[in-house]
């Protein structure tokens, strides 16, 4: 019961990060329509403005795609629907030296032999959990070390 909470809290964090993010995107958004407006008749400034559009519009979109997978992992929290795996930790990409936290993590899956791409904290390398993580958001808590 107690790793649930820890997962809400996780999804939760992550949710409101891509939320921010999202609201930076769509006041640059904005501006960016603004000073189009406001600049017509220079050109260095309208391709400015068309480029801060575009990548603006694009980070905009790629969040709107991330909260909504996090919404419905939320969503599938509250049902109770979670997924349990028993893994080994045996790839990843960067470790933080300021704490147990790794980067690009990847599992074997021991009951499918599938490698698994989830977002574990406090894990050691090639040790094995049994691990309950969400579908879409690959954000995983571990239960117990095996």
């Amino acid at each position: 019961m107690l790793a649930k909470q820890v997962l809400k809290q996780r999804v939760l964090s992550k949710l409101k990060t891509n939320i921010l993010v999202l609201l930076i995107g769509l006041f640059a958004f904005g501006y960016g329509i603004f000073d189009l407006i406001k600049n017509i008749n220079d050109p260095t400034l309208v391709i400015f403005s068309i480029i801060l559009i575009t990548i603006s519009l694009i980070i905009s979109i790629f969040n709107i795609y991330f909260i909504w997978g996090i919404t419905k992992d939320l969503i599938d929290l509250k049902k109770d629907i979670v997924y349990e795996t028993t893994s080994k930790f045996i790839k990843y990409s960067k470790k933080d030296k300021n704490k147990l936290t790794y980067t690009n993590q990847v599992f074997l899956d021991l009951k499918t032999k599938s490698e698994l791409i989830l977002f574990v904290d406090g894990i050691i390398h090639n040790s094995t959990y049994k691990i309950i993580y969400l579908k879409r958001s690959k954000i995983g808590v571990p239960i117990e070390k095996i």
